[in-house]
This record gives C-alpha cells, structure tokens and sequence, in this order.
C-alpha cells in the first residue's frame, strides 16, 4: 500500500489541512523507516515518516505560499495564511509545443475564478468529501465512456449534464475576464471546452488514440516522437536578443547567489536537517 494513500483532505479548512500534513510528516511509516536515512555514508532519505517534508503530499491541488529560509511551509501557511493555488491535476497537452494553450490557460483563469467566488458549504463528516473523490477517480478512469453518472449529494447525474450546468456557470466569470481585458477570448475558451462535453472525439485523450492507431505504434514511443517534434518547433524559434540577454544575466546572478549562501553555510547536513525538522511548529 501506498504511503500516501490514507492521506484524504476534503480541504475544509486550512487549520484541517495543515494538522493533516504536520501528522504525515511526523508518523512513522515502517517500510521506510527500515530503509534507514543513511547508507554506506550517504544519505538516502531525510526520515522514515510517511511524508519527508510537506512539499511531498501529492494532492490534486494545494494551498501554498513563499516561506522564508529554513522555515517549514505549512508553519508559513497558518503564520501568514494562504499566497497562491497550485493546482497538479492538470496533464501537459503533448499536441502543443510549450504543453499548454493560450486558450486552456484562460479556460483555468475564468475556472478558478468561478471557484474562488463562488460560495462552497464545507464538506459534512466524510461522506461527500469521499463522494468527491469518488467522482474523480471516475471521471479519471472511465471519463471516456458514453453516458458515465456521478454522484452530486447523493444523487445521480451524467457527467455531461453536469459539466455543461458547471460551463454556464463559469461563464459568468468569463464574461467578466472578457470585459476586464476588452477581449471576446475567454468566452471563447469556455466554448471549446463545452464542445468536448458534446463531443468527445475532440478531447486529447481520443486525439491520442487517434495518434496511435495513425501510427500503429505504441504509446511511448508515439508520444516520444511527438515530444522531439515540439522540441524541434520550439528550437528554430529566434529568441529575443534582449530577452536572451535578461535570461543571461539572471542565472549568473542565480549562481553568484547560490556560491554566496554557500559559502556563508558553516554548519553541516546533519545539524542543518536537525535544525530544519524542530522548526516544525502548528
């Protein structure tokens, strides 16, 4: 069994979610903690619990912000509260050379927006925070197949119906996008993703199969030939002298940086790791 799999967080509240990852990052889990941290000299893990350090909970989203150094994240999150969303359960588009569209990028803007707007009652108990996740894991696994049902408070509805109800919902969003910044684009990406509900021959995952069985080939070696395709694009685009230049300087200031930290480091891993672990605080 995975380490993380009893890992749940309905995300009700950020006190909730913070004890959720302090208790992860301070249990115990046996398998690891029979690896050791060291061996032969050399350090392999930073601890035997079930999460080394909180940036390892590999939730679909994530309340987040900048902390300072040797300052852990979730005592920076209860400190100064939440920065930024970072949302993980989106796949790089392998059709587009920089993995993701202008218009996906608006889709997400006009979709977050709608959610952080939008009033949401907190999760009763666990049931609905298991429904959810329920309903993800079938959309994840068979989102493909024709007239799929979710469970909406205990009650059916297909996954189309839903996903259009939600697109007009968020259109209220993307008309406020589109008057914010003179432009008809983000109403616009809020249509290309309703004619995937309506179709889904246009949805990546049946561009993909239909890539496959083009190319009578296998997976990793279609999408390996398609990934050099758009390294390939993406190298005879000229880059912006000035902008080449701006990147120049920036990573030799990075690096002249990282030597001055270094140097100004008088204290060894162990003790560092030591010192970096009693920081814990909720």
């Amino acid at each position: 069994m995975n380490a993380q799999s009893n890992l749940k967080s309905c995300f009700n509240t950020l006190e909730g979610f913070a004890q959720l990852i302090y208790d992860a990052v301070t249990t115990p889990w046996p398998a690891y903690e029979a690896l050791g941290t060291q061996k032969d000299g050399k350090w392999i893990q930073l601890n035997g619990n079930i999460l080394q350090i909180e940036n390892e909970f590999y939730a679909t989203i994530r309340p987040k912000r900048t902390h300072g150094r040797g300052e852990r994240p979730i005592t920076a999150l209860l400190k100064d509260g939440i920065q930024y969303i970072e949302v993980r359960c989106i796949d790089i588009d392998p059709f587009h050379p920089l993995g993701i569209s202008e218009d996906t990028c608006r889709f997400l803007d006009a979709f977050l927006l709608y959610c952080a707007c939008t009033q949401s009652a907190a999760f009763p108990g666990t049931g609905q925070c298991k429904e959810s996740e329920s309903n993800f894991n079938k959309v994840v696994n068979y989102g493909r197949q024709p007239g799929l049902t979710l469970l909406n408070q205990d009650k059916d509805i297909s996954l189309k119906e839903w996903g259009l109800a939600l697109i007009e919902q968020i259109r209220i969003a993307a008309t406020l996008l589109d008057k914010a910044y003179n432009t008809q684009a983000y109403s616009r990406s809020l249509d290309a993703q309703k004619t995937k509900l309506l179709d889904s021959t246009l949805c990546p995952s049946n561009q993909v199969l239909a890539l496959l069985q083009k190319e009578n080939n296998h997976f990793n070696e279609s999408i390996t030939k398609l990934s050099q395709f758009n390294t390939d694009t993406l190298r005879v685009v000229p880059l912006n002298k000035e902008l080449y230049d701006k990147f120049l300087q920036q990573g030799k200031e990075s690096i002249a940086q990282q030597e001055q930290i270094e140097k100004s480091d008088h204290i060894d891993f162990a003790t560092y790791l030591q010192q970096f672990m009693d920081a814990l605080k909720i």
